[in-house]
């Protein structure tokens, strides 16, 4: 036994007690920190436990060299033939690697071939196309990018069963995180279609598809997956789409037909690589439409110059105004009124700041430290009051309130209320408000906070990093399994009052409700589902 011993040496049980007291560290404060970062340090603090496990062995062993090379080969072929009938699709939202059998065709794939539509399906009356009510959703988060809709109020989902949610239509879809735009019978949204990025319309209530506009334009990353990130906007009878590589077009809702198309990143003066060095996921930004004008965020080279807003004369493209000099983030400019002023915030790669409408002019500016190619700003920016301002992210950031307020020179100023990282981590989820409390998927699992002391209140379900919406009083969460789930927005307890299965796949994509119509989809499959209501919209 001591001869053993010796040969064995002190070095290699110390690592495996290292590396094993590493995954344990990291699965009991995975909840607490990041699941990702967990997850990362189990991988390496697993390989090294492999490795001087095998080592170590090979040197003790006193086997053939034979039997040892055979032993070693094992997992390497168990690997490579797992590989012959699974392909790596990328990972989720916490690194895991995704697989896919290489015998099912992507949706990518059956979209690209999907037979045109009866030339009639396609021929809708302009009055419908070009109306507008407080059924549509036009836009990312909904019309005013809170992820909130008053108007309708759900049936007491503990009196649904099992065909309650009735399903119109499921379908596949193209790649992309992209979520619906609703107008009038129409739904639009971006899809990676082989190597070009598509902007379609889907008739609302078949599945139907109307039109499609297509530019050349591939995004994939390893961790980010393949195919566009931002939603389209509709304002006017007009679609307005970013491409994540930074393709703006501006085409008519009714057929598609093309208005204006420009290149941001050639605007901005950088290639591709550049930018995809910056801003690594893709462009990410939903167009902002306001008073006839469409504001994205620019940005530029970060050793340079950056541009942090562009604002164009909606029917012709025609440049107005830039504001800011900070790159880009992957929120979305956002319309609110602050201290009686309607003003743009924008939350940038390091900052936040408000800009006035007419030309841009920078009202105030607070840091929000991030980085566009790291621990990226992802979430929007939520008016709690008239003088005060949420913001929230992950990678340790958690959540602050602002307070706006300006001098007697009028100059406005920004300052902080409370700040609390350990709480409303949205990687790149939002957070919704009820009765002043925030609600939202803290690292993948949803959180109550009280908006007056940034306190938790509760902490409950893991629905990892999925998507909210607040419907009436209640929560409606899109998990990133594809399950959506209904809860009252109570800030004393949370309980799950419905759940079914809406889609299958990674879900990260923002749901749409338009009537009582929820539309979902993840970057395979497209569905749509009618809620019932406890009253009928009130919208006309």
């Amino acid at each position: 036994m001591s001869s053993l011993v010796r040969r064995i040496g002190w070095l290699a049980p110390l690592l495996i007690v290292l590396a094993t007291a590493g995954i344990i560290i990291a699965r009991l404060t995975a909840e607490r920190f990041d699941f990702a970062i967990a997850n990362i340090v189990t991988l390496i603090c697993g390989f090294v436990i492999c490795v001087t496990v095998a080592s170590t062995w090979l040197r003790i062993s006193r086997a053939s060299v034979r039997f040892k090379l055979a032993i070693i080969a094992v997992p390497f072929v168990a690997a490579a033939v797992a590989l012959l009938f699974y392909q790596p699709i990328g990972v989720d939202s916490e690194l895991v690697p995704r697989f896919r059998p290489r015998w099912q065709q992507s949706a990518t794939v059956v979209i690209s071939e999907a037979k045109p539509l009866d030339e009639k399906t396609a021929d809708l009356e302009p009055a419908a196309v070009l109306s507008s009510s407080l059924n549509d959703y036009p836009g990312f988060l909904g019309a005013d990018r809170r992820a909130t809709v008053t108007h309708i109020k759900l049936a007491d989902p503990t009196t649904w069963d099992s065909k309650s949610p009735q399903l119109l239509w499921k379908q596949a879809i193209g790649a992309g995180w992209s979520a619906f735009s609703v107008a009038g019978n129409i739904a639009v949204t971006l899809e990676q279609s082989d190597e070009a990025e598509c902007l379609r319309a889907y008739e609302l209530s078949t599945g139907k598809r109307l039109w499609d506009y297509q530019w050349p334009s591939r995004h994939a990353t390893s961790l980010g997956g393949v195919g566009p990130r931002s939603t389209p906007t509709i304002a006017e009878g007009v679609v307005f789409a970013q491409g994540a590589n930074g393709i703006l077009v501006a085409v008519k809702l009714q057929n598609g037909e093309k208005l204006w198309e420009i290149d941001l990143l050639q605007i901005a003066g950088i290639t591709r690589e550049q930018a995809e060095k910056d801003v690594a996921w893709g462009r990410s930004s939903s167009p902002l439409f306001v008073a006839g004008k469409v504001v994205v965020p620019l940005g530029g080279a970060t050793d340079a110059k950056p541009v942090s807003l562009i604002c164009l004369e909606y029917l012709t493209g025609k440049e107005l105004w830039r504001s800011g000099n900070s790159q880009v983030s992957y929120a979305s400019p956002t319309l609110l009124t602050l201290l009686g002023t309607e003003q743009i915030v924008s939350v940038n790669e390091t900052s936040v700041s408000g800009h006035r409408i007419e030309d841009g002019t920078l009202l105030w500016d607070y840091p929000w430290p991030g980085a566009s190619n790291g621990a990226a700003n992802v979430s929007q920016p939520v008016a709690v009051s008239d003088e005060s301002l949420l913001l929230s992210k992950a990678y340790g950031g958690g959540a602050a309130l602002l307070k706006l307020s300006k001098d007697s020179a009028e100059t406005w100023k920004c300052e902080k209320i409370w700040a609390n990282n350990a709480v409303l981590k949205t990687k790149f989820t939002n957070v919704v408000l009820h009765a002043g409390y925030a609600f939202g998927l803290s690292d993948g699992i949803l959180e109550c906070v009280d908006l007056a002391t940034g306190e938790r209140k509760w902490k409950a379900k893991r629905y990892r990093h999925g998507q909210i919406m607040l419907v009436g009083e209640y929560l409606l969460i899109v998990a990133e399994d594809g399950n959506v789930a209904i809860a009252k927005a109570d800030p004393n307890e949370f309980k799950e009052l419905y759940k079914f299965q809406a889609l299958e796949g990674m879900t990260w994509n923002n749901p749409a409700l338009a009537r009582d119509l929820l539309l979902v989809r993840n970057g395979e499959q497209a569905a749509c589902y009618r809620l019932p209501l406890e009253v009928p919209s009130s919208a006309p």
